[in-house]
């Protein structure tokens, strides 16, 4: 499809419509009247637009082999235009009355439509029959209260900044038509066959943030190192400072032990191990016995560590991953007790999580499918409270 033709052409053909009440009175009354199509046949429920009918002659006309070669040869083409036409109906007429006489119907002379064929109507039943099936499996979306805008079928959540450009796009379309009639059909200023902006508008497509890589990070560390010595070096050299002095004090927005590029510095929690190891007294693991001892599990690190494999809904990841394994703990203790993480905005670890990065936002309900990456999708705070919830 042209869709700039489309676009440009479209406008016209509004603005045409709109005057056609003032400019032609006599065809907008035949147009309000509902006279602007035409039938080709007798049967009902079958009128087609003038210019469909148009075209539909004009493929007869044609034939199989088109007009191809006939528009260089103006001899050919003009005798093309004579006899094509009549050739076409007599064709027309061959083909009707042949399939006239093989029918042998006997409600030949009660023609119907094509789609009020008993074939038709079984089709569609069973077309109406899996959307209410699915419906059913999906949710109603017009029963959704949860005031995003999500796909029906994924349930990814669109992010509200897009989400509010979907809904503001009658209003643009709106606007960008009134200014392309005023500037190229009233006013006249610009060109009618100048280019068109296109309007780029990707509600799901999610682009990745890209962020800067550790070199660059060494490197924007080193040229603040080498500003802040040779402010040192002058403030030196002009009142005669002490360097131990200096740095008895802080000289910098953030505290390099704990700062990474103006950034909480991370760390493996891991490697504290070995500091708590040195201070028990008893280093050395020794069984427990579980035996009616309660469990108390890390619910968010069980996410993490069962991964969805095969399954393909949230409720089958509930049913076949995630009950198993709590059901397997009562084999050896009497009560298990789950702990889900709660994610707090102003909470130290907000920062370790932005720097994982955002993943794709998605409703989790029991018929939705489960995503195909685990690890993005357990990114996103939401999706990890929901799925929690669901859980």
């Amino acid at each position: 499809m042209d869709r700039t033709h489309y676009a440009r052409w479209v406008s016209v053909h509004i603005r045409d419509m709109i005057d056609l009440k003032h400019r032609s009175p006599v065809v907008f009354e035949e147009f309000s009247a509902g006279r602007f199509t035409v039938n080709t046949t007798n049967r009902p429920f079958s009128a087609i637009a003038i210019d469909h009918a148009h075209e539909q002659l004009n493929a007869a006309v044609k034939g199989e082999g088109g007009v191809i070669g006939l528009t260089e040869n103006e001899d050919a083409l003009r005798r093309w235009l004579i006899a094509g036409p009549e050739i076409a109906r007599i064709l027309q007429q061959f083909e009707t009355s042949n399939s006239e006489l093989d029918t042998v119907d006997e409600t030949v002379d009660m023609p119907v439509h094509h789609e009020m064929k008993a074939s038709v109507q079984r089709s569609f039943v069973k077309d109406v029959k899996l959307f209410i099936a699915k419906v059913e499996e999906w949710g109603n979306p017009f029963m959704d209260d949860s005031g995003t805008l999500c796909g029906l079928q994924t349930k990814d959540v669109l992010e509200p900044s897009k989400a509010a450009t979907v809904r503001m796009i009658l209003e643009q379309g709106k606007c960008q038509y009134n200014d392309f009639v005023k500037e190229r059909l009233v006013d006249r200023t610009v060109s009618i066959f100048k280019p068109l902006k296109r309007n780029k508008i990707g509600p799901f497509c999610f682009r990745k943030i890209a962020s800067s890589s550790k070199v660059r990070q060494q490197v924007t560390g080193l040229k603040n190192d080498c500003v802040l010595f040779s402010q040192l070096y002058i403030g030196c050299q002009a009142r005669s400072g002490n360097i131990d002095e200096f740095f008895e004090h802080e000289n910098q927005n953030a505290p390099p032990s704990l700062s990474d590029g103006g950034e909480l510095r991370f760390t493996n929690k891991s490697d504290l191990l070995k500091c708590l190891e040195g201070l028990s007294s008893n280093s050395k693991s020794r069984h427990v016995p579980l035996d009616g001892l309660a469990v108390i599990l890390d619910g968010a690190a069980l996410v993490q560590m069962l991964k969805p494999g095969c399954v393909k809904t949230f409720n089958d990841y509930a049913v076949d991953v995630f009950n198993p394994y709590i059901e397997s703990q009562f084999r050896t203790a009497s009560r298990v007790d789950l702990v889900w993480d709660r994610y707090d905005s102003n909470s130290l670890k907000a920062t370790a999580r932005k720097h994982r990065g955002i993943g794709i936002r998605r409703h989790v309900v029991p018929a939705a499918p489960v995503p195909r990456n685990w690890q993005a999708f357990l990114r996103s705070n939401e999706n990890k409270t929901e799925l929690f919830k669901f859980l």
